[in-house]
């Protein structure tokens, strides 16, 4: 099985305890990259949190989510009249991103795909060809 690119994102509340009072320090957001098979990937973002909060005793309560990146591939096709003759220019366009699953990974293709830039931005058409797992074999491609 391929090791997938993980994103675990941890939101911490941080507080300090003094004696009887508790001061409430904020919260922060914490992002982390990693690799893992999938089977594995939940219980080594686990154990990171775990150990994010016996490295800092301020971390008081912890929230794990875990992203999956995807890899999207959109086919970009422009045409124009240049010199009485049409030319075409096609081409394609790679995006990784990271989503929780698959559902979302195609609601942000799907948005991601009106923020390409084409060579023309009439006579061109933009179509979402696929969207995959990014694993570290498929990202050396």
């Amino acid at each position: 099985m391929a090791k997938q690119n993980y994103q675990a994102i941890y939101d911490v509340e941080e507080h300090d305890y003094r004696g009887q009072n508790v001061l409430n320090l904020g919260e922060r957001t914490i992002v982390w990259n990693f690799e893992a098979k999938e089977d594995e990937a939940l219980e080594i973002a686990r154990n990171h949190k775990r150990e994010l909060g016996l490295k800092n005793p301020a971390y008081d309560t912890v929230n794990l989510e875990l992203f999956k990146q995807y890899e999207a591939t959109f086919n970009v096709h422009s045409g124009f009249v240049k010199g009485g003759g049409w030319f075409d220019d096609k081409s394609q366009v790679r995006h990784k991103f990271y989503a929780k699953d698959r559902k979302e990974a195609m609601q942000l293709a799907r948005k991601y795909s009106g923020q390409i830039k084409t060579p023309l931005p009439i006579n061109s058409n933009i179509t979402l060809d696929s969207v995959v797992e990014s694993s570290r074999r498929e990202m050396r491609n």
